[in-house]
């Protein structure tokens, strides 16, 4: 099993340590050692293991979807890697920070809040690989947030976001704003005032804020 317990991008990975080999029969013997994986890349040896420990470990990595799956060796040699279990950690990031949104995984990390609850809101689109507002079937106006994980910010500390954005034929409008929690009614101040877009490729549009509390 793998589970978040507090607010840092920090894994708790628990699991038995194997307690046959891959015919079935019992192991009498400690296992050589077993190797944790993460993202297919070893993150922790367990040396010298009893069959049937139980065992954790602490990953402390970073915020997104991570894979874990082990791998245990005795003398016989290497047996079959165990079933895999993925978990999204979340967590306050650091600047500087880029969203990609190329990847699901990261549009999954945000929150979407449908103001005006018209069932039509932000969604993310596989190509070009992007958060989507589309307000095809909207009524009216859209009041749609796409609101990030905590970023930790610094009192008198004055910070630029760029946001890249296109249409793929009628004209949009969008701003970006920043508070203390993730509620539409917390987010009041402005970092890029209201911005029309036109352009049918992607543009950069920038602003700048300065924030007076640290969070």
């Amino acid at each position: 099993a793998a589970e978040q317990k507090g607010n840092e991008p920090e894994a708790t990975v628990t699991f038995t340590a194997p307690s046959q080999n891959v015919d079935g029969e019992a192991l009498t013997e400690n296992l050589t050692k077993i190797e944790l994986l993460r993202d297919d890349e070893v993150v922790n040896t367990f040396e010298d293991v009893a069959p049937g420990t139980e065992l954790e470990y602490v990953d402390a990595t970073t915020v997104g979807k991570h894979v874990y799956a082990v791998i245990a060796y005795n003398a016989a040699g290497v047996g079959k890697k165990s079933a895999e279990v993925s978990i999204s950690l979340t967590g306050v990031l650091s600047v500087p920070y880029v969203a990609d949104f190329s990847s699901k995984d990261t549009y999954q990390l945000f929150t979407v809040i449908d103001g005006n609850s018209d069932w039509t809101t932000w969604e993310w689109a596989s190509y070009p690989g992007a958060a989507k507002f589309d307000n095809s079937w909207g009524n009216g106006a859209g009041d749609d947030y796409l609101v990030s994980l905590p970023i930790r910010l610094e009192a008198g500390n004055t910070y630029k976001v760029t946001v890249s954005a296109e249409t793929d034929w009628s004209t949009e409008k969008f701003d970006v704003v920043l508070g203390q929690e993730a509620t539409a009614a917390a987010l009041t101040q402005t970092v890029i005032e209201t911005q029309e877009i036109e352009n049918t490729s992607a543009k950069d549009f920038s602003g700048t804020t300065t924030v007076t509390a640290d969070g």
